[in-house]
């Protein structure tokens, strides 16, 4: 289990933009956090919202290959990279194509999902 906590939602594209905005921008990794710090942490935590799904599901920026997350912008048909903000197409064939289900999502409704690679 790993816990991630964010200063800000969205990553600056560069040190100039990050200075510019006078925002503290910070990082904290807990690779090895237990499940309970992991819950206090993130009041819509759901550990076990990986288990039916497979990593192949979940989608990729285009871009920086980061995995989609609850903190991507997402529009009718696209959604927007938190990482590095390009804007990555959604196809009828995605999970994320159904815009109603999209909020039970667990990769989209809590920080820390558990994917099991196969």
């Amino acid at each position: 289990m790993c816990a991630l906590s964010l200063t800000l939602n969205k990553f600056p594209v560069d040190a100039k933009t990050k200075d510019g905005a006078g925002l503290p921008f910070g990082c904290v990794v807990q690779p090895f956090a237990s499940e309970l710090e992991v819950i206090a942490n993130d009041a819509k935590c759901s550990i076990n919202a990986g288990r039916d799904m497979k990593a192949e599901q979940v989608e990729r920026c285009l871009e920086c290959f980061g995995y989609v997350n609850r903190f991507c912008y997402f529009d009718y048909r696209s959604w927007m990279c938190s990482l590095c903000g390009a804007v990555n197409p959604i196809t009828k064939r995605s999970r994320y194509h159904n815009i109603p289900q999209r909020s039970k999502l667990g990769e989209l409704s809590s920080g820390f999902v558990d994917v099991e690679y196969q």
